[in-house]
């Protein structure tokens, strides 16, 4: 059974996904969807433990408030569709990565900081990181 995700992603992520969806002839969540469930089926492969998220993920975050809203506002939500197997993966990777949050007394997990450290593994983004990387 699939299981479903909304996300909003960064103005320069977005670029490239857009870019490859358009090359491919796709659509967008439909790429995210696939380039997450590969991720997600190397974490497996090494151990969800020894899996990394991307280090330059961190700048690639939308932001909701403060200076960065401008960047993220009007942005269209992406649904992407995940097996249970995906899900279970991405769900161990935001428990490992401290992406449990309390909202309104209650335990939430956030894959915010975890699907663009997942999306920025792959070679789709090499010309993204290496840029960013060289800047940083």
């Amino acid at each position: 059974m699939k299981q479903r995700i909304v996300i909003r992603l960064h103005l320069a992520v977005r670029a490239v996904l857009q870019s490859e969806a358009d090359w491919r002839g796709t659509r967008l969540g439909t790429l995210t969807s696939e380039l997450i469930h590969e991720q997600a089926a190397k974490a497996r492969l090494c151990g969800v433990q020894n899996y990394e998220l991307n280090p330059i993920s961190s700048r690639y975050v939308p932001v909701t408030n403060g200076t960065k809203y401008k960047q993220t506002s009007g942005l269209e939500q992406i649904s992407i569709y995940l097996n249970d197997e995906d899900m279970q993966t991405l769900k161990e990777l935001a428990l490992a990565n401290d992406s449990v949050r309390v909202i309104n007394g209650r335990q939430a997990i956030t894959y915010r900081y975890v699907v663009p450290g997942m999306l920025l593994n792959d070679p789709v983004f090499t010309g993204l990181t290496e840029q960013n990387s060289t800047a940083g």
